[in-house]
This record gives C-alpha cells, sequence and structure tokens, in this order.
C-alpha cells in the first residue's frame, strides 16, 4: 500500500500542473480576445472623430489623438499614421519627432488588409505594446 501513495502523488500533481496549464493558457487568450473587442471599438469611436478633424482641420488630429490618450490613462496610445507612415497625431509624444512608422508590421497590414496588430518592445513607452492598426 505504501508503494501507491508515491505514484498516486506523482499522477495527481502531473494532472493538477497539467490542468493549471490549460487554464493559465485560456485565461490568455479570453483576456486577448476581450482586449482586441474593447480596441476594436475604441478605435472605430477614434477613427470617426479623427476622419472629421483631417477633413476638416488636419492640425487638430494631434490634440485629438492627446485627448484619447489621457482619457485612457497610461493604458493607451494613439497615433495616427499616413499611408505613406507619416505620423499626423500621437498621444504621447510630438508628432514630429516620432520617426517614421512605414515598417511597422501592423501598419502594413492594416494597409494591405484593413486590419493589422502586433505585440512589441517598445523603446519610447519602455515595455510591451500591443499594437492595432
Amino acid at each position: 500500500m505504501r508503494q501507491l501513495y508515491p505514484w498516486f502523488l506523482a499522477v495527481t500533481l502531473v494532472a493538477v500542473v497539467a490542468v493549471m496549464s490549460y487554464l493559465s493558457h485560456e485565461f490568455h487568450n479570453s483576456y486577448q480576445d476581450h482586449a482586441r473587442d474593447g480596441l476594436l471599438a475604441l478605435t472605430r469611436v477614434a477613427a470617426l472623430q479623427i476622419a472629421q478633424s483631417l477633413a476638416n482641420n488636419p492640425a487638430e488630429v494631434d490634440a485629438r489623438c492627446k485627448g484619447f490618450g489621457q482619457a485612457g490613462g497610461d493604458r493607451l496610445w494613439f497615433a495616427v499614421v499616413s499611408s505613406t507612415g507619416r505620423v499626423f497625431g500621437d498621444s504621447l509624444e510630438n508628432p514630429s519627432l516620432v520617426d517614421d512608422h512605414w515598417d511597422r508590421s501592423e501598419i502594413q497590414a492594416a494597409f494591405h488588409t484593413g486590419y493589422g496588430e502586433s505585440i512589441h518592445l517598445s523603446p519610447t513607452l519602455g515595455g510591451e505594446m500591443w499594437l492595432r492598426a
């Protein structure tokens, strides 16, 4: 009987680790799906206001981006990028000081398919960013 205990314990621990790993993976995926839906909704609302600014007063675009960024606290960053990669507005930086964004994968995908996203380390913000374009 005593020899069954170590095997039972080992099998139980392996099962618990496997279940926890699976649940962690599913939670992460669920969180990303929820965040993606939220970003999509925010992007649609912002896009309407940015389009109006671009049509009426392009100089207002940066102010709108900064307003969106302030409303989101430190969790959101907004930028408006032209089809050439030029940054018209940025919620954190002066757009004239920001590098061209044409080479970013999410920008390339957005101009080719209408949607792009990527996760990368931002040297400007010093952390991992989930970008949607």
